[in-house]
């Protein structure tokens, strides 16, 4: 096999990269863990593959153009992805803040329903029996004050 070659230089990360542990993980202790591992090579080897996909455009566009052009084309390619990239890191981060604003929302809208309920419940036997209501929340203003206010 030529050292010089791409293929070679490929198997040889690949085969690096499977002996390093980072393909096949050994002892996991979870499986977010073992996802995690398998995320994390999983970009690495996209990454070179990438590297070696420009590496491939770059060979190819020497032959046929200018170094200039080659360089603007690269460079269109390489911010395309960045920007690439960009985007659909800000789309994931707005559907994030989206469905968090929305679970914050039902969550209120509980919070809301819930009190008028119990609101409406309390409000019934202090407008049947008004000196009752006034008395219980007397006593309980005393209790407090006295709990709240010790020395």
């Amino acid at each position: 096999m030529d050292y010089k070659s791409l293929a070679s230089n490929f198997a040889l990360a690949q085969t690096f990269l499977a002996g390093a542990g980072l393909l096949a993980p050994r002892e996991p202790h979870s499986f977010l863990d073992k996802i995690g591992y398998y995320m994390i090579a999983i970009i690495v080897i996209s990454a070179i593959g990438i590297c070696f996909l420009l590496a491939g455009l770059y060979m190819y566009l020497i032959t046929i153009m200018l170094p200039y052009q080659v360089c603007l084309i690269m460079g269109a390619v390489i911010l395309g992805l960045g920007l690439t990239i960009l985007v659909s890191r800000i789309f994931v981060v707005y559907m994030i803040q989206r469905r968090l604003k929305k679970s914050i929302k039902n969550i209120y809208d509980d919070i809301k329903d819930v009190l008028c309920d119990m609101s409406e419940q309390i409000e019934k036997p202090i407008t049947e029996n008004p000196k009752l209501g006034l008395v219980i929340a007397l006593l309980a203003g005393f209790i407090l004050s006295k709990k709240l206010l010790k020395d």
